[in-house]
């Protein structure tokens, strides 16, 4: 069973870290995690894609990779502004992007963005951005800007062992316990008395800037890029329709359902692997 390699990834002001499965592979997948996550979230799928390299991601503020410098807000476009930088500090002309959640939304609006740089796409469990109704948008914006001004740097919580962090994050849900320690060990800073999440606090505030679904829907409509979204039947995350309206303005995407839940990638990667399989098959057949 082949092992990643830890890399670094100079962008901007800041290092990215990312676990590299390499391959001689015509098709080069970067895969980006969801919310929170880290890279850890694609391992046991990446172990059953050996003849594929693979980069796994850490966004700024998760897992290994550094946060944005200080003072900064946080913002959603960003991260495709990451991406682009990544594929450059790679050195490579074209991939495949595989996102979930989170990550899938910014896959598809760097897809849409960027077609040139993109032989496919695969999307876990999520399609285009996050979204606001229109009406909505001043006083989310009102909201979000007294969150950001208020916030300060809050003293985190200290778990006295690895196990009391892992049993706090599976409390969370939607996850198994073996998902979750592969998470948590990724997402762990050692201090003096205990162990602190290394995540970036900022994460948790809400954004300053959402797109109205008219929006997303012109980022989605314009994606010709073949794609495949992989759709768990038990998970809760954005609603069933939403989804599927979002899916139908892709002119080449195949719909996928797998019996499972939000992280099915991480909790059963046995039965999604055939179907990225599949997929990449098809891509190297075209």
């Amino acid at each position: 069973m082949r092992k990643p390699n830890e890399i670094t990834l100079p962008i901007r002001n800041i290092n990215l870290t990312a676990l590299h499965w390499q391959a001689e592979s015509n098709i080069k997948i970067l895969a980006v995690h969801g919310w929170l996550d880290n890279a850890e979230s694609f391992t046991g799928l990446a172990e059953l894609l050996p003849e594929y390299e693979i980069v796994a991601l850490d966004f700024p503020g998760h897992g290994h990779s550094d946060h944005r410098p200080q003072g900064e807000v946080l913002h959603y476009v960003d991260y495709i502004v990451d991406i682009y930088e990544v594929l450059n500090a790679l050195d490579w002309d074209q991939c495949l992007l595989m996102g979930h959640s989170m990550g899938a939304g910014v896959a598809s609006v760097f897809t849409s963005a960027f077609p040139e740089k993109l032989t496919g796409l695969i999307c876990l469990d999520g399609l285009g951005p996050i979204t606001s109704a229109a009406d909505h948008l001043p006083q989310r914006l009102n909201k979000s800007v007294r969150m950001n001004i208020k916030s300060t740097t809050k003293t985190k919580t200290v778990y006295p062992d690895v196990e009391a962090a892992v049993q706090a994050r599976h409390q969370a849900g939607d996850l198994s316990q073996q998902s979750v320690r592969k998470l948590v060990r990724r997402n762990l800073k050692r201090i003096d008395n205990g162990y602190i999440w290394r995540s970036d606090s900022r994460l948790r505030l809400p954004s300053l800037y959402y797109l109205s679904e008219e929006q997303a829907h012109a980022y989605l409509n314009n994606i010709q890029t073949p794609t495949l979204m992989i759709r768990p039947t038990d998970s809760s995350f954005r609603a069933e329709a939403v989804l599927k309206q979002r899916a139908s303005l892709i002119s080449d995407l195949i719909w996928q359902e797998l019996p499972g839940g939000h992280h099915l990638h991480m909790d059963n990667p046995e039965i999604v692997a055939p179907v990225v399989k599949d997929f990449l098959h098809r891509l190297e057949n075209a």
